[in-house]
């Protein structure tokens, strides 16, 4: 081999590089730089694996342990942890990129029928064919969406809570409220819609409930001391939970929205960080959200005790988090630009899905549990491919 040849070229960081290590096994590099980036490549295929974001300055050392540990040190003198192996992955898994909205993407649902509806900043909200396909019908919308067990309701949030036909897109309810509306949630049943405010008035962040059949006046259920990002209904129908910018997830019961109460706390207040989505398990018993930093917690709801192990392997916040209707696993997604999937009863880490290069802000599945779609700041909605006998015991 001639001295001084390249043997090629890697190229991914904002700024000017400072540090640079091998793996033990010679087959993974990582970076650092300015930059406060941590960079993971397949060194032999030349390919980036993964970016890991998390320090606040710039990034001036980097090491590897004899048991893959990555360890990485800032200027301010802050040392991070990373899992440094390889994730599991399969070029294969990914379907498809949907790069239709102008702006990043905010929230992601399947209807029951398999159609893909997708929010953005750039306020259009636009539906997908099972097959990917952009469907000609389209509708104004903001920040979060919510399906009633039957599909047929789609709520809507945005400046107002809205209630629209899922196959029409007619309006079929509009709340008065006054002050913006972050995230909205419909009851299995579809009578009950639930929004959390971002706090514009006097009465603070409310946790709101309409019988929207009968009234557009909201009832106020309860309060968050900062706003509101997000409120989910259990499948069985009992719990309301609600998670705002402090990370606090509190429950209210779902058979008295038409009067005040005081919330059961669930998850207590962390230095949260980007946290967009919290989610019920199949059959109601779990809560999982992030902690706050990099990990997922699932949560037992009758106790509030930790129903698994923190799932540890984000490199950044985790942002998002979704249940398989099958109840089979638990995807999660963070400020990190990756998907995570593990085994909704063990917690075991099954894979890990690469591809987008900005904070994702939702994570879904399909109706049959196949299909894995997300989407975030980097404006792309990704559909993954997901091994049905993932996560089989």
């Amino acid at each position: 081999m001639p001295r001084g040849k390249p043997l090629g070229e890697l190229k991914g960081h904002r700024t000017r590089l400072k540090r640079l290590a091998f793996s033990p096994d010679g087959n993974r590099l990582a970076s650092t730089g300015i930059d406060r980036r941590v960079k993971l490549w397949d060194w032999r295929n030349r390919r980036e694996i993964l970016t890991l974001t998390g320090h606040d300055n710039a990034v001036f050392g980097i090491g590897f342990a004899e048991n893959g540990l990555l360890i990485s040190g800032d200027i301010d003198g802050n040392l991070r942890v990373w899992d440094g192996s390889a994730p599991k992955l399969d070029s294969s898994d990914e379907i498809d990129s949907l790069a239709e909205h102008d702006n990043r993407i905010w929230t992601l649902a399947y209807a029951p029928d398999g159609r893909l509806f997708s929010t953005a900043e750039d306020a259009q909200g636009k539906i997908w064919d099972p097959d990917g396909r952009l469907s000609s019908q389209s509708f104004d919308s903001f920040f979060d969406l919510s399906f009633s067990k039957d599909g047929r309701n789609l709520a809507l949030a945005g400046p107002s809570s809205r209630i629209v036909d899922s196959f029409s897109l007619t309006e079929r309810f509009i709340s008065k409220h006054a002050g913006e509306i972050f995230c909205a949630g419909l009851t299995p049943d579809g009578h009950w819609v639930a929004a959390g405010s971002v706090g514009s008035d006097e009465q603070g962040c409310k946790v709101m409930a309409w019988d929207w059949r009968k009234s557009d006046v909201p009832q106020i259920v309860g309060h968050h001391d900062t706003y509101i990002i997000d409120v989910n209904f259990s499948p069985d129908g009992e719990y309301l939970a609600s998670v705002s910018a402090d990370g606090v997830v509190k429950l209210w019961e779902a058979d008295r929205l038409s009067e005040a109460q005081p919330g059961r706390i669930l998850w207590p207040r962390t230095s949260m960080r980007n946290i967009l989505k919290i989610a019920f398990s199949p059959d109601s018993k779990h809560l999982a959200t992030g902690d706050g930093f990099n990990e997922v917690v699932v949560l037992d709801v009758e106790t509030g005790e930790l129903a698994l192990p923190k799932l540890s392997g984000h490199g950044d916040t985790v942002t998002c988090v979704v249940f398989s209707p099958d109840g089979r696993l638990l995807a999660s997604a963070g400020a990190d630009n990756t998907v995570r999937l593990w085994n909704a009863q063990t917690g075991e880490h099954l894979r890990t899905y690469l591809g987008h290069t900005g904070i994702i802000n939702s994570v879904v599945f399909s109706p049959d549990s196949r299909v894995l779609a997300s989407g975030g700041q980097d404006n792309v909605i990704k559909r993954w491919r997901v091994d049905p006998h993932l996560g089989s015991q």
